[in-house]
């Protein structure tokens, strides 16, 4: 299981490679650091779920995209990283 440290640096680094965003806070809501419905949400989802170097595969942990499926525009960097925490697993 991720610990949320991880969680949020995940959060944190996959927003701000599809946003250029800085200063990025848990209180945020997604829609205001550039985060918007649509094919801004599905890169971040994918960053998320895919990269290597940013995202869960680089803590050793896989994550279906599908479990992110709660997650819009109106939701807080905190309710992301809660999501990715509670729903990676780890790589056998």
């Amino acid at each position: 299981m991720l610990t949320f440290a991880q969680s949020i640096t995940i959060s944190r680094r996959c927003i701000k490679a599809v946003t250029n965003a800085n200063d990025i806070v848990q209180e945020d809501i997604l829609d205001s650091l550039g985060v918007t419905e649509g094919d801004m949400l599905e890169l971040l989802k994918r960053a998320i779920c895919v990269s290597e170097s940013i995202g869960v595969p680089s803590k050793g942990h896989t994550l279906d995209i599908e479990k992110l499926g709660g997650i819009d525009s109106g939701s807080t960097v905190r309710q992301l990283s809660l999501t990715i925490r509670d729903e990676a697993v780890e790589e056998s």
